[in-house]
């Protein structure tokens, strides 16, 4: 996480935010099969339908209303964490304040796990944005839920804290809440690597280094951030040549800013050759390198464009979507 180009790339940790939108496409594909839609203890339409309907509304007032309303009506529905980010989106354009004090309210009657979660993830979003004295309380809120509240969110406040740099012991204890309640391998090395970035904030690096071997130890697949980590991790705790090796490993398959620098930097201290390493890690790039196969693809006239028709050039692709 610094890193900051890396993680935008790296398969990073699921975010709380982004479970509500997994729940939303679960939610409206099984309302397209004509099952398990949830209707109100009062009757009517189906949840999907109603927070479909809510959510897509023009009128900001109108959205409000229809969203709060939403929430009254169906209180197990899985829209509902969607439903509080959604208002909340809403109503702090207008007033943070008044934003921030439905949430409260909010958090003090919901009952359901998901939107629980949301809540408090919200709430320390919220604080953190618009009046940074309530983070603390925030955090301590968090920690005193005795709902088991989801793993991301523990995570994700964890993350961000640290990213930041911030209220490190309370990130420590929301990343260990959150290793208990991780489901599996690949969520527990997650959370590792979150435990293992806040030990490095603090300048534990044993620590980190010990924390963030786990994690790589503990993930189902090979998990580059984690190895980013570790190798920043070895090098802050003065281990040079496994941090040399570190980052030569990483720079096989990419150049990371910055750690080409290091690796020769760490050579250099070690006794070893620079320029010696720079040319080795290119020969070992070059023995990894496969063609890449050919393909077409057309251009804005409608005429065929194969990639072989640039071939001993240097070609750019830049893969994108015109939506």
């Amino acid at each position: 996480m610094d890193v900051t180009s890396l993680a935008a790339r790296a398969p990073r940790r699921v975010l709380f935010p982004l479970a509500g939108l997994l729940a939303l496409g679960v939610a409206l594909a099984i309302a397209a099969c004509g099952q398990g839609e949830k209707k109100p203890d009062l009757g009517g339409i189906s949840d999907t339908t109603a927070f479909r309907g809510a959510s897509t509304l023009t009128d900001t007032t109108a959205q409000i209303a229809a969203l709060v309303k939403f929430l009254d009506n169906y209180p197990e529905s899985a829209f509902r964490p969607r439903a509080y980010r959604r208002l909340y989106d809403l109503e702090s354009a207008a007033s943070p304040e008044r934003a921030g004090e439905r949430l409260a309210k909010a958090l003090r009657k919901e009952r359901q796990v998901a939107a629980r979660s949301g809540l408090h993830y919200l709430l320390f979003q919220h604080a953190a944005a618009h009046v940074p004295d309530q983070v603390e309380p925030a955090l301590r809120a968090v920690l005193a839920d005795r709902a088991e509240l989801e793993y991301e969110v523990y995570n994700s406040i964890a993350w961000e804290l640290a990213e930041k740099g911030e209220h490190l012991d309370q990130a420590l204890a929301l990343a260990e809440r959150s290793l208990a309640r991780a489901p599996d391998s690949l969520a527990k090395a997650t959370v590792l690597d979150t435990k293992g970035w806040v030990h490095y904030k603090k300048q534990e690096y044993a620590k980190a280094i010990e924390v963030l071997t786990a994690a790589a130890a503990t993930s189902p697949e090979p998990y580059e951030e984690i190895e980013v980590h570790l190798a920043q991790a070895l090098d802050a705790g003065s281990m040079k040549t496994e941090a040399r090796d570190a980052y030569m490993k990483l720079l096989l398959t990419q150049e990371i800013p910055g750690f080409r620098t290091r690796a020769l930097a760490l050579t250099e201290e070690l006794g070893g050759s620079p320029d010696e390493l720079a040319r080795d890690l290119d020969r070992r790039r070059e023995e990894r390198a496969t063609p890449v196969p050919d393909f077409a693809l057309k251009d804005y006239a409608g005429r065929d464009v194969r990639l072989s028709d640039f071939r001993g050039q240097v070609v750019l692709l830049n893969f994108w979507h015109p939506t």
